[in-house]
C-alpha cells in the first residue's frame, strides 16, 4: 500500500449516508499517513455545513444521479472549493461519469473497488494528477487523445510561454527572461489561447488542470 508522503496534516472530507464507509475509509487512509484528519457528513445537509467550515484537500462524495439535491451539492462542491474532488459510487454510466470528469473531479471509482484501487485513486489525485479507471478509460480516451493533439499544435516556444503564463507572470517579466519585446508576448499570448480555444489566462489555466496537469 503506497504511502502518502507529507508533513503537513491532509484535510479530508467524506459525503456518503453508510457510516461503515467513513469507517472504512478513514482506517484505510490511516494506513496511507498519519497525518490526517477526517470530517464526515451522512448527509447534504451535514456536508454543506462541513464544506465551508474549512479548507480541504480531498473530499470523497458519493454519487446517486437519482438523487437531485445530491447533484447539486456536488456541482456547488465542484465550483466553488478549490478541493480536489473524488467520487466513490455504485453507479457506472459512462456518460454520467463522462460529464463528472467534464466538470472537473479529479477521480471517480466504485464502490466495488479494492483497496488497492481506492489508494491508488487517492494517491494519484494527492500528487496532482487524475484518476481514471479501467472501465472508464476506454469511453474518455477519444476525448483525451483529441485534446492531446491540440496541445501538439503548440509550438516549444508557445509552451515554453504558456508555463510562465500559468505562474501568473507579467507579459514584461516573460519578456525580461527570455530577452524579447513585451509585444511579442502578447503575439505568443493570442496565438496559444486561440489554439487551445479559451478566452482568457483564467480559463487557459483550468483547461490545463482539467487536461494538461503535467504543464502546471
Amino acid at each position: 500500500m503506497e504511502a502518502l508522503k507529507t508533513n503537513q496534516e491532509l484535510n479530508i472530507l467524506i459525503l456518503n449516508n453508510n457510516m461503515i464507509v467513513h469507517y472504512g475509509v478513514k482506517q484505510l487512509l490511516s494506513y496511507m499517513t498519519n497525518k490526517i484528519s477526517l470530517s464526515s457528513a451522512r448527509n447534504c445537509a451535514e456536508f454543506k455545513d462541513l464544506m465551508y467550515a474549512r479548507n480541504y484537500d480531498l473530499m470523497i462524495l458519493d454519487y446517486d444521479p437519482s438523487n437531485l439535491g445530491e447533484w447539486n451539492t456536488i456541482k456547488n462542491a465542484i465550483k466553488q472549493n478549490s478541493s480536489k474532488i473524488l467520487i466513490f459510487s455504485e453507479y457506472t454510466n459512462p456518460h454520467q461519469i463522462k460529464i463528472l470528469y467534464r466538470m472537473g473531479i479529479k477521480g471517480y471509482i466504485n464502490v466495488t473497488s479494492d483497496t488497492g484501487e481506492i489508494t491508488n485513486a487517492i494517491s494519484t489525485i494527492m500528487k496532482g494528477g487524475r484518476y481514471i479507471p479501467q472501465f472508464i478509460s476506454e469511453i474518455l480516451a477519444e476525448e483525451f487523445l483529441s485534446v492531446k493533439n491540440q496541445r501538439h499544435t503548440l509550438t516549444e516556444r508557445e509552451i515554453q510561454i504558456l508555463k510562465f503564463l500559468l505562474k501568473g507572470e507579467r507579459s514584461k517579466d516573460i519578456a525580461s527572461s527570455l530577452g524579447i519585446h513585451t509585444s511579442t508576448i502578447g503575439t505568443y499570448k493570442f496565438r496559444i489561447l486561440n489554439k487551445l480555444n479559451v478566452p482568457n489566462v483564467i480559463k487557459l489555466k483550468e483547461y490545463v488542470e482539467k487536461f494538461q496537469p503535467e504543464l502546471l
